[in-house]
């Protein structure tokens, strides 16, 4: 018996934004970005489009490459960093929208690996005997938490350029602003009676580095859970310690690789994708 990927999906927003547009509202270029990220454009949420919008239409999408039904749906892995609201997040939302019976619906807040862990709770859900068919999605709506978006969206609509106040609070944020972009991936997994399927999964977790990336404020540890003071500060945008965090993730992407591959007796050679 094994977890079996049976189909998949995919949802991008329609707005596009390139490197060479956000040279207008920050101090960067489409070269410094595509040779330190890879990324030559990002797809972005309209006004008012949450991450669950997304979900559905990747989730629906799945779904429908794997024939299935949304009633015979066991159970929903939604990951994302960016929930509709702190409260309950988007997994009710995503339930809802795609007509999925009041099954056990998971929202996890594994932030850049979060369809990892998704993918690897499904498994375990199905090798447990607690679910025949999950689907897992991967979503995120980062339009508008980014520093340039309001800027930008008046710029399209034929507003007036960024003013010198704008650019230099875009540029305080620029080393992570030009990453993120919007849209959802998802994937149908299913009780297999087979060999292949998931052979397993290698998952790091390393709570002393918190603090490399983090949205520094809004949450328990403060005694006012959110202010206007902070939000003026733009103290719920993310900070980034970009070199150490490189330096680890390529330390432990390697050993995850490793590790797992040695535990099915593979190695390097024997794989044909990454």
């Amino acid at each position: 018996m094994a977890s079996v990927i049976t189909g998949t999906g995919m949802h991008v927003p329609a707005d596009i934004v390139t490197n060479s547009e956000l040279e207008q509202f920050m101090s960067t270029d489409d070269e410094w970005i595509r040779s330190r990220t890879g990324v030559e454009q990002r797809h972005i949420s309209a006004e008012g489009e949450p991450t669950s919008a997304h979900a559905i239409k990747a989730g629906a999408a799945a779904l429908g490459d794997a024939g299935i039904a949304p009633e015979n749906v066991d159970a929903l892995v939604v990951a994302t960093m960016t929930p509709d609201q702190y409260a309950p997040g988007s997994a009710p939302m995503v339930q809802a929208g795609l007509g999925l019976d009041r099954i056990q619906s998971y929202g996890i807040r594994q932030q850049c690996s979060g369809f990892l862990y998704g993918l690897d709770l499904g498994d375990a859900l199905i090798k447990s005997d607690k679910a025949d068919t999950v689907l897992v999605i991967g979503a995120e709506a980062h339009a508008n938490i980014q520093p340039w978006i309001e800027a930008w969206r008046r710029v399209r609509t034929g507003g007036h350029a960024v003013t010198d106040t704008e650019r230099e609070r875009h540029d305080r944020h620029r080393h992570w602003a030009v990453l993120f972009g919007d849209g959802a991936g998802a994937a149908v997994l299913q009780r297999r009676d087979t060999d292949g399927g998931m052979l397993g999964a290698r998952l790091f977790t390393d709570g002393t580095l918190y603090e490399l990336i983090l949205a520094p404020r809004f949450g328990s540890r403060w005694s006012t859970f959110a202010d206007a003071e902070s939000v003026a500060a733009d103290e719920h945008m993310p900070t980034m310690q970009g070199p150490m965090l490189f330096r680890n993730a390529v330390r432990a992407m390697p050993e995850a690789v490793t590790e797992l591959l040695d535990k099915h007796g593979l190695e390097i050679a024997d794989v044909d994708l990454v």
